[in-house]
């Protein structure tokens, strides 16, 4: 991961691909934790290679 902090950069040195790869990251992290969030417990999450989260273990 990247160890650029907050303090350490200048508000004009994202480019927009840059910006667009962490807004996908983003996302499906959110993706993953509306996953896990929805899981039921006492179920295994096994998110799948997408990050979807459409595939769940049952213990």
């Amino acid at each position: 991961m990247d160890e650029r902090s907050v303090e350490n950069t200048c508000e004009a040195t994202g480019s927009t691909a840059e910006l667009q790869e962490i807004a996908r990251k983003l996302a499906s992290l959110a993706q993953e934790i509306r996953s896990i969030a929805a899981t039921p417990l006492g179920e295994t999450v096994v998110l799948d290679e997408s990050g979807d989260g459409s595939e769940t273990a049952v213990d």
